[in-house]
């Protein structure tokens, strides 16, 4: 699963980056636009995480190309201002997973990554799992034999 970090606050970055690589995630990161807009567009990134502070008034700009080019993306978003960012960008956009407090645990962000990636993982192969045959009543019978298992002698000399 990679993550992609959007912050300029290279401290906490640094201990992002750490805390994902020890939980098994490959990470990236940019305090770019630009660059986290070409990230997002050519699908580099499963999970976005945005620390409003160092986005500003550009969150909306992430989110809405997370939205339009890479449409299984989870994101999480990094505030001070919980209650009010989760109220008006969850009915916004339907990407964001998470909310959390600007100054969590970089180790927290990485164990809600690492279980949304367990989410993926499991639906993936929810979804790949053949469903069993059911047997209706007016089906031919099915014969097994352990002849079959047999592995025939050759008798060529």
């Amino acid at each position: 699963m990679q993550v992609h970090y959007f912050d300029a606050e290279p401290e906490y970055l640094e201990n992002a980056l750490l805390a994902c690589m020890a939980a098994g995630l490959a990470v990236t990161c940019s305090d770019s636009l630009s660059l986290s807009g070409i990230y997002l567009r050519r699908g580099l990134a499963d999970v976005l995480v945005v620390h409003k502070r160092s986005a500003g008034p550009a969150v909306d700009d992430l989110f809405r190309v997370a939205e339009r080019h890479a449409p299984g993306l989870a994101t999480v978003l990094l505030t001070d201002t919980v209650g009010w960012d989760l109220n008006r960008f969850s009915q916004l956009y339907p990407s964001l997973h998470a909310v959390l407090e600007d100054d969590v645990a970089p180790q927290v962000v990485a164990a809600l990554v690492q279980s949304l990636h367990h989410r993926f993982v499991g639906a993936f192969v929810a979804e790949q799992a053949p469903s069993p045959r059911r047997l209706d009543p007016g089906d031919p019978p099915v014969f097994h034999s352990r002849r079959d298992a047999v592995p025939l002698l050759s008798t060529a000399a």
